[in-house]
Parts: structure tokens; sequence; C-alpha cells
């Protein structure tokens, strides 16, 4: 009876595992790329209105499927597709496709408003953020990421008004692209070209060093 009572009793529950970042790391690369696609896709065939609606509905499609993913949703998420809803809602109104396509060139600028304003006020973004994953940093890593937070800015701001550009002259496939792969790949080739400049310095200040050391 002992024996059969305990068999009976429930097992505990194991804990659930942590949610993979697979998840998080996917919505951070390509969120607000689906509704860009869609409205490319529709308004080739159904005209600016119908396209415009297949757009708001993938970026509210976004916010559902990160909570039902995540549990929760990113302000990321919800800046990004608060644009796409916003500016797609002026697009119906107006009848012209063009404000929905400059949700990309507003987030960016966003973007490196929120960076130069946080190096104005000497309270870097990325300063602060590597410092919570990495308390123990150096200060001239911490230095460095200050000055490249700075930079970052500036390149933000450069790949809005090419959004602009982009939405007020190209034509919606160019505009896709540059959206969905075009800023990705700017930004890789930028911080190729940054990686390589310090490369660069750090060989030269080591150079200098072993010939000071020489003499």
């Amino acid at each position: 009876m002992s024996q059969q009572s305990q068999s009976a009793q429930p097992r505990p529950q194991q804990p659930t595992p942590p949610r993979s970042n697979r998840s998080q790391i996917l919505l951070l690369l390509f969120g607000g790329v689906l509704p860009v696609l869609a409205f490319a896709l529709v308004e080739e065939h159904y005209g600016v209105l119908w396209g415009t609606i297949a757009g708001m509905a993938f970026g509210f499609g976004e916010i559902i499927y990160e909570k039902l993913r995540l549990g929760k949703v990113s302000g990321l998420t919800w800046f990004s597709n608060a644009l796409i809803l916003g500016l797609g809602a002026v697009s119906l109104i107006s009848q012209e496709g063009v404000w929905f396509k400059l949700q990309p060139a507003v987030l960016l600028a966003s973007f490196g408003a929120i960076l130069l304003g946080s190096s104005i006020l000497k309270r870097p973004l990325m300063v602060a953020m590597a410092q919570k994953q990495r308390p123990d940093l150096p200060i001239a890593a911490l230095g460095h990421l200050g000055k490249l937070n700075f930079r970052l800015a500036w390149l933000f701001f450069g790949l809005a008004a090419i959004g602009v550009h982009a939405a007020l002259t190209w034509s919606v496939e160019a505009w896709a692209f540059f959206k969905s792969v075009g800023v990705l790949l700017l930004m890789i080739a930028y911080f190729a070209i940054e990686f390589g400049v310090q490369r660069w310095r750090l060989h030269k200040l080591k150079n200098k060093s072993d010939g000071d050391e020489s003499r």
C-alpha cells in the first residue's frame, strides 16, 4: 500500500529551462523587415492603399508574435511598430505611401538622437550598456566606447538621411532593399572600418613602443 501511495503521488515539476536568446536576436536583426516586404509586394499588385494595410497588419503581427514567443514585447518592437502603425494611418488618410516609407528613416534618426543626446549629457548609452554587462571594464575601454557612441550617432543620422531620400525618390523595390538589407550591410561595412582603424592604431602604438625600448 505504501509503495502504491508513493507512486500515486504527483511528481514535482521540473523547472522550465530559460528561453533561448535566439528569438530575441532574430527579432533584433529582422524586426520591421516583414512589414516592409509586405508593403512592397502588395503595393506592386494592388496599390498604395492595400500595401499600407498589409504593412500595418504585419507590424501588428510582429507585436503579437513577440508577446506569444517571448512573453513580453521589447521597447524597440513597440516603438518601431508604433511608427509603422502611426505613419501607416497617415498614409491611409492622405493616400500617400511615402509616409509609411518614412518609418525606417524616423527610426534611424531616433536612434541617432538618443546616442547623441547621451553623449552630450556625458552619459554615453554604449558605456552604460557595457558597464551593465561588464562592471570591471577598464577605463580605456570605456573611453573608446564613449567616442564610438558619438560616432555611431552620426552614422544613424547619415542612414536616416539616405532613408528619407529613398522614401521620396527611390522605387519601392529599392527602398525595401535599403531597409531590409542595405542598412545592415552599411553598418557591417562601418564596423569593419572601425575594427581596421583600431587594429592599425594598436599596431602603430606597438611599433612606437618597441622603438622607444630599443633606444
